[in-house]
């Protein structure tokens, strides 16, 4: 099996590094957008590290049935998604979800139950989007698999596209842990530097480091309620990938909160929240990044009304 019909939805931060590379071997590839964007990206392209980029942009109605979609939008989103794609999607149809957090596949598997849902997600990579423009200093890689763990043809193919278009990725062994190992990675790093506003370089401070690992722990409590175990290896290793970063890179989060958007607070923090609920778990730490990362929104619609 070859993958040579590729429709992307989400050309941000994420979608536009790897939708660039995926663009140049396929012999298809589709911007799935709707509205004045749609106008504006077919008048003026997307500036991606300072080079315009045209792209077949077009609406999910006039859009051929892809073999892969990948999604790289924020999860706020994804019921928009699920709109723009229902009518594309078959049972031949694979669903790559780059959606931060550990509930977009579960969402997509209920609603296209016989499409090929692969879990994943992107990381390592250092990108922003201000001002219609995106820049990136690393591409990181796209970890994925299937539910199970399982390395059929699905996975191959996929394996084979990324091959072709030369895009760092992994199949690891247990797909479910590493992708709530990048789940505790988004709920820290995400949600501190949103409300510090502060570049990866924060995270070398010691008062930072202490509220890292505090956090951490109780992800670490949590994760093991749902199955998965995240190991203290797990959490020294995310820290170290951190403190490697660009100083003055910003996580998604963090540009959210600067450019005054919705952030993906409510998937991170309060995911954790009410999943320890459920398991009557106390998480003093997570509960307060949340409410604080709450305000850092709500000051941000205070200042839009001044």
């Amino acid at each position: 099996m070859k993958i040579d019909k590729v429709s992307l939805i989400g050309f941000g931060a994420v979608g536009a590094i790897y939708g660039d590379k995926i663009s140049k071997v396929v012999d298809s590839f589709e911007v799935i957008v709707n509205g004045e964007r749609k106008d504006r990206y077919e008048a003026n392209g997307i500036l991606v590290n300072g080079k315009r980029k045209f792209y077949n942009f077009t609406s999910s109605s006039k859009s051929q049935k892809p073999q892969l979609i990948i999604i790289a939008t924020k999860n706020q989103h994804l019921s928009q998604v699920i709109e723009d794609i229902e009518n594309i999607v078959d049972e031949n149809t694979i669903i790559l979800s780059l959606l931060n957090g550990i509930v977009s596949e579960r969402i997509l598997e209920e609603k296209f139950p016989k499409a090929k849902i692969l879990y994943s997600f992107a990381v390592g990579l250092s990108s922003e989007n201000l001002n219609k423009e995106i820049n990136y200093s690393s591409e990181g890689k796209i970890v994925f698999g299937s539910k199970n763990d399982e390395r059929d043809e699905i996975v191959q193919a996929v394996e084979e596209l990324f091959n072709r278009a030369k895009i760092d990725y992994l199949v690891p062994k247990n797909i479910q842990h590493d992708l709530w190992n990048k789940f505790m990675l988004n709920i820290i790093y995400n949600t501190i530097s949103s409300i510090l506003r502060a570049g990866y370089g924060v995270f070398k401070n010691e008062d930072v480091i202490k509220l890292v690992y505090k956090v951490a722990k109780e992800v670490q409590q949590v994760a093991k309620e749902e199955g998965v175990i995240l190991s203290d290896e797990d959490i020294e290793k995310n820290q170290s990938l951190i403190v490697k970063l660009d100083p003055y890179g910003r996580t998604s989060m963090c540009q959210d909160i600067e450019a005054s958007r919705k952030t993906e607070n409510k998937y991170f923090s309060k995911t954790i929240m009410d999943l320890a609920d459920n398991h009557k778990i106390s998480v003093p730490y997570c509960e307060s990044l949340y409410y604080l990362a709450q305000g850092a929104e709500y000051r941000n619609e205070m200042m839009k009304k001044k």
